[in-house]
């Protein structure tokens, strides 16, 4: 039985030997300019996402299971938003949000003064470009997030 082998056409290539085509500098520098432009759009959509955090946080007297599942939701959403703009503190606070809902979905049981004093450090977080002071406020959040979620998962 013979192989038979098949070229596939680069069509970037193509387009990038072609004369009068794009160089691989100037492909990259649009594509870095409309990423960035991305990027202030989704900056600006970071104080709703945060509002929304606290707008769900108070309204868990109606129903917690629910409201946590809710929390969970926008924290994720929160998370990749701010991990694809460079926000890492951001980031960080959101995920370890993330991390004690979940720990608090599993058992049913939040512990809200927790969940507020993630809320408050994502607050700070989200009206400042990173600073020392961001890592020192996420190294206290992921302390507490360690405590919570140690006690809230069953062992």
């Amino acid at each position: 039985m013979k192989a038979r082998l098949f070229k596939v056409e680069n069509r970037l290539a193509a387009v990038v030997i072609r004369p009068g085509g794009r160089s691989i500098a100037e492909t990259i520098q649009r594509a870095d300019k409309r990423v960035q432009k991305l990027h202030g759009e989704l900056r600006e959509g970071l104080p709703a996402m945060v509002a929304q955090l606290a707008a769900l946080a108070d309204g868990r007297n109606d129903n917690p299971k629910l409201t946590l599942d809710r929390l969970y939701e926008a924290a994720n959403h929160l998370f990749a938003i701010a991990a694809a703009v460079g926000l890492e503190s951001l980031a960080g606070a959101a995920y370890g949000l993330c991390d004690i809902v979940d720990a608090f979905r599993d058992t049913g049981a939040a512990n809200w003064q927790a969940i507020a004093v993630y809320l408050d450090g994502i607050k700070l977080m989200s009206v400042q470009e990173t600073t020392e002071a961001d890592q020192a406020v996420l190294r206290g959040l992921r302390k507490l997030g360690a405590h919570y979620a140690g006690r809230a998962r069953p062992t």
